[in-house]
């Protein structure tokens, strides 16, 4: 999977022109598109296949995916799969296919007119995301930093409120 940012998509012609350009697909923005092979719902993207290549345009996902580049290996979570990221970094830890997992609750870009720098808005839902994936590796015996361990107790104080509330949904 590879992440551009929507300004680099837009520069070399487009969503069809970036597929092309990367030999990936493009992920429909929506769902009830006729044409749509493949979406942002997890429902589509779980029917991916091992080597299948896609580009997801998103600024967010550009900036997050591109500060991993030198990474052993980068796997993305939220709070609905939680349990199979941290099994993964549970077993990758054990079996010495990584030394150290890295968390990161990412934020979004908003317009750069914001008052926050650069328009970056920290969220409470990216937070409580990585605190969801702590929380699983935590039950699996993982070691946590004191960050980690924080984040963990964010989500274990809200529990399933977070996913029946569904940040951001309003």
């Amino acid at each position: 999977m590879i992440a551009l940012p929507t300004t680099h998509v837009a520069e070399i012609g487009g969503a069809d022109a970036a597929a092309r350009m990367y030999g990936v697909s493009t992920p429909a923005l929506l769902c009830d598109e006729p044409d749509a092979k493949l979406t942002l719902s997890p429902s589509s993207v779980s029917k991916l296949k091992p080597g299948d290549r896609v580009a997801l345009v998103s600024l967010n996902g550009a900036l997050v995916a591109s500060s991993a580049r030198y990474a052993k290996a980068l796997v993305v979570g939220s709070l609905r799969h939680r349990t199979a990221v941290a099994g993964w970094c549970a077993a990758a830890l054990r079996d010495g296919t990584v030394d150290r997992v890295t968390v990161v609750a990412a934020a979004e870009q908003w317009s750069p007119t914001l008052d926050d720098v650069n328009g970056l808005r920290h969220s409470v839902e990216g937070w409580v995301g990585a605190g969801a994936i702590a929380h699983a590796a935590a039950t699996l015996g993982v070691t946590l930093s004191i960050e980690a361990r924080t984040a963990a107790k964010t989500f274990e104080s809200i529990g399933n409120d977070a996913m029946t509330d569904g940040f951001g949904a309003r």
